[in-house]
């Protein structure tokens, strides 16, 4: 087999581990308490301290659209949206999604899911919630007072939820991978956080990353997606680091 089918077959097994294993009588194989435990973590929100209180209760006083519709947009009012200061409506966007879709399936457990470092990090909020494109638009276009808050958030908090991942992807947030790494290595536990720096290197089409045999494997292949991993490793771990603190440098200058 040639070195191009080899690379084929090596993604295909690796795709096919990552499904949940079907027994013989159509059931699913049981999948570990550390790996339940694990997904439920990947999918963590890590809460800002502003007006938290608050923003928690306008969020409950939010009224149920009218419609029948499985897709929607379940949001602030307008008029309050537009009161919040920025810190309020950083929280806001950090912890709710204003657009609901209820035909939306979450992303199941897998089996070993702790020994894999995915080529994208799991959504933020569940799988029938996202962010609006009023939430977007608001954070796109405070981007550099974004990126202090979660900065601040995340040292203060010391992790990176699903919710701070996705806002450093959305941002395109370079500047926040100190932030990353140095939580990463506090534990290296959250195999989430080398996903979002390879993620967002990946999204930058920085070359020596993309040269890497990590990158090829994670996004070089046609049937690349976002169940797409590599099994964790020292030397994948140090080339995603290594990588994404020089991207950070470089685009620093």
């Amino acid at each position: 087999m040639n070195s191009v089918g080899t690379k084929s077959l090596t993604f295909l097994i690796l795709t096919a581990c990552l499904a949940p294993i079907v027994g013989a009588q159509g059931d699913p194989a049981p999948i570990s308490e550390k790996s339940r435990a694990y997904h439920e973590a990947r999918l963590h929100l890590t809460e800002p301290s502003y007006s938290l209180s608050r923003v928690k209760a306008l969020i409950k006083a939010i009224k149920e659209p009218k419609t029948d519709s499985d897709f929607g947009t379940k949001a602030l009012d307008g008029k309050i949206f537009g009161k919040l200061t920025v810190k309020e409506k950083f929280t806001y966007c950090m912890i709710y999604g204003e657009n609901f879709s209820q035909n939306c399936d979450g992303m199941p457990a897998f089996i070993n899911e702790e020994t894999k470092i995915f080529g994208h990090p799991s959504g933020a909020f569940s799988s029938e919630e996202d962010w609006s494109a009023r939430q977007i638009k608001f954070l796109v276009s405070h981007r550099a007072t974004i990126i202090q808050l979660l900065k601040e958030t995340i040292r203060a908090r010391g992790e990176v939820g699903a919710n701070l991942k996705k806002a450093v992807l959305t941002l395109h947030a370079r500047e926040v991978i100190p932030e990353l790494v140095s939580t990463y290595k506090k534990s290296r536990q959250d195999l989430e956080i080398l996903a979002t720096l390879s993620n967002l290197m990946s999204d930058a089409k920085y070359r020596p990353y993309m040269k890497t045999q990590t990158y090829k494997r994670l996004y070089g292949q046609k049937e690349s997606n976002y169940k797409s991993f590599v099994p964790f490793s020292k030397e994948a771990e140090q080339t995603i680091i290594a990588n994404a603190e020089s991207f950070h440098l470089h685009r620093a200058r």
